[in-house]
């Protein structure tokens, strides 16, 4: 095998990787908004719509606009959220609410 087949390999594989990280990570996102018992955030990702908690005193709405966002909220923390949302990963329609209700 050449070199060009064996670049391709293994950019096959890291593509793959990094598609089941971002899977997991996702997973993990969504989980932890799931437990959510304070306020309510609606979360927007391409055609899909996530709601989680229940109460609606505090509302706010999230849109992911780059996959990224769930990599780095999930193994960043409240840091890798801030550092996506500079990076416009995602936008929320009330950044204080948000900060009020997680």
């Amino acid at each position: 095998m050449n070199s060009a087949g064996i670049n391709a390999e293994v950019v096959v594989k890291q593509n793959t990787l990094t598609g089941l990280v971002d899977k997991g990570a996702k997973k993990i996102v969504l989980t932890i908004l799931g437990k959510l018992k304070f306020g309510k955030i609606i979360l927007f990702e391409n055609n899909t719509l996530y709601t989680f908690g229940q109460d609606s005193s505090r509302v706010a709405k999230i849109s992911v606009k780059n996959q990224n966002f769930y990599r780095k909220v999930a193994f960043g923390g409240s840091i890798g959220a801030g550092e996506s949302y500079v990076d416009g990963d995602w936008d929320c329609s009330n950044l204080t609410e948000l900060i009020r209700i997680i």
